[in-house]
């Protein structure tokens, strides 16, 4: 019978118990992983490679089988290599699946960048400035909205700035919120409007989220800054806009402000739709025109909405 994988529970005692609960930076960096791959291991949305699974048990100095299954004594012993095999067999397993199911999508992506490779060569050639697509992944959004002086984002849900762990009676910070931690400490306002028809709690979501918050901000710069709003408009998809300090984003990024420059406006307006799926992590720009109307249409949905 095979026994049950507890990776993410085991992990996220490990961190309690080790005292890194607000300091996962440290684990990160000796295990050679990003913070949102952590928050995924806890959540147990993926699994780790064998090699960095290595490198925490290493870490916190347990046994595989204790980090992967938890029902053995903690020690540096040998671990048993029988439910390690089936836990190296199920993630095998899982990556071939996942690799069928891509192989076609990788075909079509390698054809497409051929394509914009040549074009950009002609381009260059010719002495223009190489193409882009306006897709901008999702380290190149954070550069934007740490450069932002006013961010108004319509979202899906909170996952990006606060992550539930299920079972925990804790949450974690999602991948944002240092960012609008120090955005608020700037005096940076933020407007979240979320879509009241969905199955969500949102008033025990957001008060969530500004608990993790004020561990790195006054409360009164919370509630000054960071407003958050219900709206029952059938949304199907996030929208981000940010007004830039463009002064500053030329001076820290003047390459990847050369980049963007044709889709930010005269008064460092920028806007861009979020990715509508997990599987998706690219931010896709807009247009001069997508811009103005994605302004207009948060603006009419922010006053018909009601305040959290």
């Amino acid at each position: 019978m095979s026994r049950e994988v507890k990776l993410g529970e085991i992990l996220s005692d490990l961190i309690d118990q080790g005292g890194y609960r607000r300091n996962r930076g440290k684990i990160c960096q000796a295990v050679r992983i990003s913070p949102a791959a952590l928050s995924q291991y806890l959540t147990s949305r993926t699994r780790p490679s064998f090699e960095v699974l290595v490198r925490l048990a290493d870490f916190f100095g347990v046994s595989l089988d204790y980090l992967v299954y938890g029902d053995q004594i903690r020690s540096s012993a040998p671990p048993d290599l029988g439910p390690l095999v089936r836990y190296v067999d199920v993630s095998v397993s899982r990556a071939q699946e996942v690799t069928r199911q891509h192989s076609a999508v990788v075909s079509r992506v390698g054809r497409v960048l051929a394509e914009q490779i040549d074009a950009a060569v002609m381009s260059a050639v010719e002495g223009d400035r190489p193409i882009f697509a306006g897709l901008l992944p999702d380290d190149d959004t954070t550069i934007l909205e740490m450069c932002a002086e006013q961010i108004s984002i319509i979202t899906m849900d909170l996952a990006a700035d606060i992550i539930v762990l299920p079972d925990s009676g804790q949450d974690a910070a999602g991948r944002y919120l240092t960012i609008v931690a120090q955005n608020i400490n700037a005096q940076r306002r933020y407007r979240f409007l979320l879509p009241g028809w969905l199955d969500t709690d949102w008033k025990e979501l957001v008060i969530r989220m500004r608990n993790m918050l004020i561990q790195q901000c006054s409360a009164d710069s919370i509630n000054k800054c960071c407003q958050f709003r219900v709206t029952d408009a059938p949304i199907f998809s996030g929208l981000g806009i940010c007004r830039l300090d463009t002064a500053s984003l030329i001076m820290q990024k003047p390459s990847f402000f050369e980049t963007i420059r044709d889709f930010v406006d005269e008064d460092g307006w920028i806007s861009f739709t979020l990715p509508p799926s997990g599987h998706f992590t690219a931010h896709a720009l807009h247009d001069r025109v997508h811009l103005d109307n994605s302004r207009k249409l948060f603006e009419y949905l922010w006053k018909n909405s009601s305040p959290l």
